[in-house]
């Protein structure tokens, strides 16, 4: 749910690409699983980012960053600071 909401939001799909990602990430959050959560986060904080929701995607990616520290996953860290950097962009235009 998570990706194919991505991929909605990559078609301009905002609606539903929100609700699947919401969805899918409130399925991802009962598993209990952490390693892929910043990733995950990471996504969310993107799609709001991309709709001007912008105190959302930093919340989101505030928490991605959270979960990489708690759980050692630096998978994607370069990714989510990226991502800081246009939320940071964002705030000042």
């Amino acid at each position: 749910m998570l990706h194919q909401g991505f991929s909605s939001l990559l078609e301009r799909q905002v609606e539903d690409a929100l609700g699947s990602l919401q969805a899918g990430l409130d399925v991802f959050n009962m598993t209990g699983a952490q390693l892929s959560l910043c990733h995950f986060c990471a996504l969310f904080g993107e799609a709001h980012l991309v709709v001007g929701n912008i105190e959302e995607a930093q919340r989101y990616i505030d928490e991605a960053i959270a979960a990489a520290a708690t759980n050692g996953s630096g998978f994607y860290v370069a990714e989510i600071r990226r991502l800081r950097g246009e939320i940071m962009l964002a705030i000042i235009e």
